[in-house]
């Protein structure tokens, strides 16, 4: 790390969104591992495929 670099959570904003967030109960999947490999994921993709870019700005905001 570069000397005089701030720290992730020395960030108060960065401090406050991880203190605000509240536990919750992911969906839960079954991945079939008889599948071919590129076949085991595609329904859950088909789910999330619209939602991508919110991991893409979850990601900016979040990782130094």
């Amino acid at each position: 790390a570069e000397a005089g670099a701030q720290k992730w959570i020395d960030n108060p904003m960065n401090k406050l969104r991880a203190e605000n967030k509240t536990a919750h109960k992911p969906k839960e999947y079954i991945v079939n591992l008889d599948l071919p490999q590129e076949e085991r994921w595609v329904e859950i993709g088909k789910e999330y495929a619209d939602k991508s870019f919110l991991l893409v700005e979850y990601l900016r905001r979040n990782l130094p």
